[in-house]
């Protein structure tokens, strides 16, 4: 086999492998708040591109006193939400952080946010922790590109 075809078959084997066992997050945003309020929520797609499945355990931003990981519930006529320990993201699949379902809640900012911010968050897994850079939009744009495959990461 010439060194060229050998090279090229390696340098595909090593991207494979080290694609090949991570989770993916795009569309990572958060809705711009109203003027003082407590809380954001943030929204994102997860992506595991593994034949295992994986758990999101956790989250934490320095910009907020505390994240937590969240989902909507509707039971006879009514709608809340509560804090979840974990959330499967299974393999070859993805995990739906949107409006109404799956999101993290951001309490207590550290300073004012606008359109066009941006903020650390770090997500735990099972897998590691993955560092992820939220944007800042519109709240009147959040329900336009809920699961939507941007490639922000």
């Amino acid at each position: 086999m010439p060194l060229t075809v050998r090279l090229l078959a390696a340098m595909t084997l090593i991207l494979t492998a080290s694609t090949a066992h991570a989770l993916d997050v795009r569309n990572a945003r958060s809705p711009e708040p109203p003027g003082g309020a407590p809380v954001m929520a943030g929204y994102m797609v997860v992506y595991n591109y593994t034949d295992e499945d994986a758990r999101i355990t956790g989250a934490a931003s320095p910009d907020f006193d505390r994240v937590e990981l969240h989902r909507t519930i509707s039971e006879n006529d009514t709608t809340r939400m509560e804090a979840v320990e974990s959330i499967e993201v299974p393999a070859g699949g993805r995990a739906d952080f949107v409006p109404r379902g799956l999101h993290l809640m951001l309490f207590t900012p550290q300073r004012k946010f606008s359109e066009g911010d941006e903020f650390p968050v770090t997500l735990e897994t099972s897998r590691g922790a993955i560092e992820i850079d939220f944007r800042v939009i519109d709240r009147r744009m959040v329900g336009h590109d809920d699961a939507a495959d941007g490639h922000e990461h």
